[in-house]
């Protein structure tokens, strides 16, 4: 399904809270202030059909890797998230 954003729920081990990070169509992605994420917002890019990597504002820092999620084919669904800033991994969920 096409689709002009998609809100995607994250979880690592040692963290009591899951976030959500917002995907939108233009390549663009954050999350809320509050969250245990590092970088609050950025790029994101397609790796194919292997999933989708959230970078900083300026393309030059990975931040996480959200595996085996397609943007353009996002459904309810979920993976591993491996939080490549942090070294942490986890998973992520659409509902």
């Amino acid at each position: 399904m096409a689709t002009g954003s998609v809100s995607v729920q994250c979880s690592v081990a040692g963290q009591d809270a899951e976030i959500t990070v917002n995907l939108k169509n233009d390549n663009s992605w954050s999350t809320s202030p509050g969250a245990w994420m590092s970088v609050k917002s950025g790029k994101w890019i397609q790796a194919a059909n292997a999933g989708v990597r959230l970078q900083d504002a300026t393309g030059d820092t990975k931040v996480a890797y959200l595996k085996g999620l397609i943007f353009a084919q996002a459904k309810p669904s979920s993976g591993q998230f491996l939080y490549e800033a942090g070294g942490d991994a986890g998973t992520w969920r659409i509902r």
